[in-house]
């Protein structure tokens, strides 16, 4: 069972690790756009920002919906995005442990 279940578990680890870095990018990005150093009027920022977007926008949505927004400006839901994939990696972690030993 163990030949399975490590490589999953690896590999569901390494897509947390990619998704988390995936909403910090958004989350930049969001910020450099509000700011206006960025602009989307250039095809490729376009297509790069549209993309993450998408991706993070994916997991963050069921967060957005389920909380409150508070003032209007604050949006808390990556980091509890953020916190949960980690929790979720920690279990990996001590699965994957667990099989090896």
């Amino acid at each position: 069972m163990d030949i399975i279940l490590v490589p999953a578990l690896q590999l569901l680890k390494a897509i947390i690790g990619l998704l988390v870095w995936i909403i910090l990018a958004d989350v930049l990005i969001s910020w450099l756009l509000s700011a206006d150093i960025l602009n989307v009027n250039n095809r490729i920022v376009y297509v790069i920002v549209s993309s993450i977007s998408r991706i993070a926008d994916s997991a963050l949505d069921l967060v957005r919906r389920k909380m409150p927004v508070y003032a209007g400006t604050v949006d808390l839901s990556p980091v509890i995005v953020i916190l949960l994939l980690k929790f979720i990696e920690g279990m990996a972690d001590r699965i994957i442990i667990r099989y090896l030993i």
